[in-house]
């Protein structure tokens, strides 16, 4: 990094790193803070979600993945006084913040990869159980973007080609997270594969069949409870409820059927 620090001192480039860090899902990013700094804080039963749990995060990448004890008191003009230090703090800080997010990356990375957690988590089409990498609110969908978008040039001193810089290191991120990954059928109903090319060319048939399916795996779960219409489809064809019979069907079936 420049000697300066930039993604520590700049209150901008540090908001905006905050963000790229949070577009991992929650559940992830605990996991790999939990590796870099240990602690039991970092482990919790809270609902992964919940905006405590998005607030406490952000907090912990504040106080301590672009903060060091340690090294603030080592470079210390004034125990007494905080915030002054001397010359090459920034620097070495730098070091440590950049070695942080590379492990923080290849944790992630190489987790989601190779895991294989139980399915109440959720099914990414993937690995057949880990939650998504990254959030589905966010822009972000590779590790390479994440690291692309964490250390742009304005932070880096000289790197050019950072990527193939870290793989000739032997450092590879591969994960991306497709749409295939969030259960969207990426196919129309005659089976045939919906393709880049065929939005590119504007293809209207196709491209409204993946709109489509975008809209039914994605936007229906939102727009209504699978329990709550289930409870009032009961009533009105005067059956006795049984919440558990909701889960057999999708949310495009109830509506149909």
């Amino acid at each position: 990094m420049k000697t300066n620090c930039p993604i520590v001192t700049d209150f901008g480039l540090k908001e905006k790193a905050t963000r790229i860090l949070m577009s991992y899902s929650p559940i992830w990013l605990r996991i790999g803070l939990y590796i870099v700094f240990g602690g039991d804080s970092l482990l919790s039963d809270v609902d992964v979600n919940s905006d405590q749990e998005v607030t406490f995060l952000k907090m912990i990448i504040e106080k301590q993945f672009f903060l060091h004890a340690g090294l603030a008191k080592a470079y210390a003009y004034n125990k007494m006084v905080e915030g002054l230090h001397r010359p090459c703090y920034y620097e070495t800080l730098g070091n440590i913040v950049l070695k942080r997010f590379l492990l923080l990356v290849i944790i992630l990375d190489r987790a989601k990869c190779q895991s294989s957690l139980p399915l109440k988590y959720g099914i990414d089409g993937l690995d057949g159980g880990s939650p998504l990498l990254f959030t589905v609110e966010s822009g972000i969908k590779s590790s390479h973007q994440v690291i692309q978008d964490f250390l742009p040039s304005d932070i880096m001193h000289g790197e050019g080609k950072l990527l193939a810089h870290l793989l000739i290191l032997g450092y590879k991120a591969s994960y991306e997270q497709y749409l295939r990954h969030a259960g969207i059928m990426l196919h129309d109903e005659d089976g045939v594969m919906i393709i880049a090319d065929d939005v590119a060319n504007g293809d209207k048939e196709l491209t409204l069949c993946l709109l489509w399916n975008l809209f039914v795996h994605l936007q229906l779960p939102l727009l209504f409870d699978k329990t709550i219409l289930f409870e009032e489809i009961c009533k009105v064809r005067g059956v006795l409820v049984d919440n558990s019979t909701s889960f057999n069907f999708s949310h495009l079936e109830m509506l149909f059927n």
